[in-house]
């Protein structure tokens, strides 16, 4: 009896020690879902494979051209709530200021690709790696509109949420509701445990009804939307992060996690080691890959090989399961997929869309004093800027790509006129300017939200 005691206490303890941490929840669900349903899963991956070859993505009947995501220069901004769920047993749950703020400095860093070392993507990479042009703030004013400073600090009864993992997003269930997730990025950190071993990391909703995520059981409702992560490697040089493996923590597990809050997919395309080569990501510019990294940056491993296509594995991409130390870029098309995604599912929670001046046209310096701009700032209003020399008034109207008067204005005297853009749809208008005798003197295109 003895003896039996003894081998059961030792493969508990032997089990604690070889637990593995599940560094994104994604992977659990959709195995689960896969077993469930695998022909859901399998029409799902068909549709995404047709799609993203296609380099199309359909919507309503609306085909649109996805370069125009990644080629439009507007730099989006995302206002966050970060509800810090604790309780008084582990006061280090209650994450300091300064480490919510290094994590939105990290996420700045990723998005907009401008961190200190993204000199460091190996060179079969570098023409690749892109910024997304998104950027994070946190939120000023609540839902009720009193001022913030986005973080929500939540004392709670429950002590780890680990085994629920959604009961966080909810106060009657000890957690705490989310501000509305159509106009905020909702970030909740806690104690993801189960008896007291780190279980996972972090974990993400997709959009609701977004194509790529069609049978995956992802559907998600709007007071879920948003990213869990756990307290430990929240932020950069987390303090709670002794006891995570030996692995250094510097924010990139909410970086990877809103790349599926964007539609992201990850990079090996979630196979088996035995068909992970057939079943990737479905994105030209990320080379298969067999499997996840493991924790590693061997930025030598290949492997998948095509003697069409024979790269290395993109472990320094950030939807890979390299560590913290490793991960440094997205790439152009990855880039597309979630700027595309936070257009046509996320467009609420846009608080400022930044429009390049560049994209105007050549100006007439016989006709204007200066070249007409387009400025606009962080409510969505735009200014129009006509700076005319040999007229004194003018005529404007602004066009869409199907011929259809969108803003019409006439006898305008004033250089400079207030436009409000918010409620364009996507897409590319024509910004037509008349003199006094209705003659096209100029025109110029901006790019709608």
């Amino acid at each position: 009896m003895r003896y039996k005691l003894l081998v059961i206490l030792l493969f508990i303890l032997g089990y604690g020690k070889a637990q593995q941490i599940e560094y994104c929840g994604y992977d659990s669900m959709l195995m689960a879902m896969k077993l469930k349903n695998p022909s859901a899963v399998n029409a799902w991956e068909n549709d995404y494979l047709n799609i993203l070859r296609g380099m199309q993505l359909s919507r309503r009947g609306i085909k649109i051209d996805t370069s125009y995501y990644y080629n439009v220069d507007t730099i989006y901004t995302i206002p966050v709530v970060v509800h810090v769920v604790y309780d008084t047993n582990n006061l280090k749950k209650k994450l300091s200021v300064a480490l919510v703020k290094s994590q939105i400095d990290v996420l700045n860093g990723a998005f907009m690709h401008n961190h200190a070392d993204t000199g460091d993507v190996i060179n079969v990479f570098k023409s690749r790696a892109r910024s997304a042009r998104i950027q994070f703030v946190l939120a000023t004013q609540d839902p009720s509109g009193n001022p913030t400073t986005g973080i929500n600090y939540v004392n709670s009864t429950i002590t780890s949420f680990g085994r629920n993992r959604n009961n966080v997003k909810y106060s009657n269930l000890g957690g705490v509701d989310a501000w509305d997730s159509r106009k905020y990025l909702n970030i909740w950190t806690c104690d993801l445990s189960i008896n007291g071993l780190e279980t996972l990391y972090g974990y993400a909703t997709p959009p609701i009804g977004h194509e790529f995520w069609i049978g995956t059981g992802t559907n998600y409702p709007d007071a879920e939307q948003g990213a869990v992560i756990n307290y430990r490697v929240f932020g950069r040089n987390n303090p709670n992060a002794s006891s995570l493996s030996g692995n250094p923590v510097s924010g990139l597990t909410t970086v990877h996690e809103l790349g599926h809050y964007l539609g992201m997919r990850h990079i090996w395309g979630d196979g088996s080691s035995t068909t992970g080569c057939s079943v990737d990501d479905y994105i030209d510019d990320t080379p298969n890959q067999r499997t996840n990294s493991n924790f590693t940056c061997q930025t030598t491993k290949n492997t998948c090989t095509d003697a069409s296509n024979d790269l290395p594995d993109n472990v320094q991409n950030y939807m890979d399961y390299s560590s913290d130390d490793c991960g440094i870029m997205f790439t152009r098309q990855q880039v597309t997929v979630m700027r595309y995604t936070l257009l046509a599912f996320r467009n609420g929670v846009i608080t400022s869309r930044r429009l390049d001046s560049t994209l105007i046209a050549k100006y007439d310096s016989t006709i204007f004093a200066d070249k007409p701009t387009v400025s606009q700032d962080n409510n969505g209003k735009a200014t129009l800027h006509i700076p005319l020399n040999k007229v004194n008034k003018f005529a404007f109207d602004m066009v869409n790509m199907a011929g259809q008067i969108i803003i019409k204005k006439s006898t305008v005297t004033a250089p400079n006129v207030e436009l409000n853009l918010r409620h364009l749809a996507y897409g590319v208008y024509i910004i037509r300017v008349f003199d006094e005798n209705d003659k096209t003197i100029h025109c110029f295109k901006i790019f709608g939200q």
